[in-house]
């Protein structure tokens, strides 16, 4: 569930955690439209959340909480060797 949870990240272009318990290795298959497609048609898969509950039975939902963040205050160029 933690590729999984990695994917959808890339997807909705915000951290996703795990929540589910689940441990294993699973193959999932999942269909949905991007957000940004104008070309739905009656046949098209649905919306990624939709598609997650529809087909997986898993929902995405928004808390807050810590997350580990990198920040890097100061950077140099080092010297070339001209």
């Amino acid at each position: 569930m933690a590729g999984l949870a990695s994917v959808l990240e890339g997807q909705t272009s915000t951290p996703v955690k795990d929540a589910t318990g689940l441990t294993g290795e699973y193959e999932i298959t999942l269909a949905w439209l991007p957000d940004d497609n104008t070309n739905a048609t009656i046949d098209s898969p649905p919306p990624l959340a939709q598609a997650l509950r529809e087909q997986l039975g898993l929902q995405l939902t928004t808390k807050t909480g810590p997350m580990d963040t990198l920040v890097i205050d100061h950077i140099e160029r080092t010297p070339t060797g001209n």
